[in-house]
Formats: structure tokens, sequence, C-alpha cells
């Protein structure tokens, strides 16, 4: 299976999160370059502020959340539990479609 979207629970909500152009743009202007962030998570150093831009960039529209209630519920469940969904967006931004 091929896929090019990440479902992630939050706030007790299934969204699906899509690294499309806009939401690569969006990384790059708040966080530096895709690559940077890459490396930067497989070295396990991406900052909390980047997993919360990185998941609102790439966030379906039309959803209810906010910034503020993204990041905290990203606090709430664990920084952790949101590490391998954005592991999984920036790949998706490198290497293209994820194959299952």
């Amino acid at each position: 299976m091929i896929k090019n979207q990440v479902t992630l629970q939050i706030l007790g909500k299934d969204y699906s999160l899509t690294p499309h152009f806009k939401a690569i743009m969006q990384m790059e202007e708040k966080l530096g370059g895709i690559l940077p962030l890459a490396l930067k998570i497989s070295d396990g150093k991406l900052s909390f502020t980047e997993v919360v831009h990185v998941i609102w960039a790439c966030l379906e529209k039309g959803h209810e959340l906010t910034f503020e209630k993204l990041g905290e519920d990203i606090l709430s469940q664990g920084l952790a539990k949101f590490i391998p969904a954005v592991r999984d967006l920036l790949t998706i931004c490198l290497a293209g479609e994820l194959k299952e």
C-alpha cells in the first residue's frame, strides 16, 4: 500500500495530515529546510515547537483546532506519541509516498 497521508489522534478525534506544497512551504518558512528537520528527528533532537509546527502545517483544512489547542494536546498526550507521525510526514516530504 502507498500513502501520502498520516492519521493522528488529536483531542480524541482522528485527523489526516498531508505534507502538501503549501504545508512544506509553511514548515520551511517557520523552521528552515525539510532536510535539516529530518536530520534533527533522526538524531532525536527535534524540539516540541518543531513537532507542533510540522503537525499544524500538515493538518487537513476545515478543522476546528487552534495552534494552542494542538500544542496543549501534544503536551497532554506526551511528545513521544507524535514523533513517529512527524517522522513519517518528513519522510513523505523527502522521498514521496510511504510504502506499507
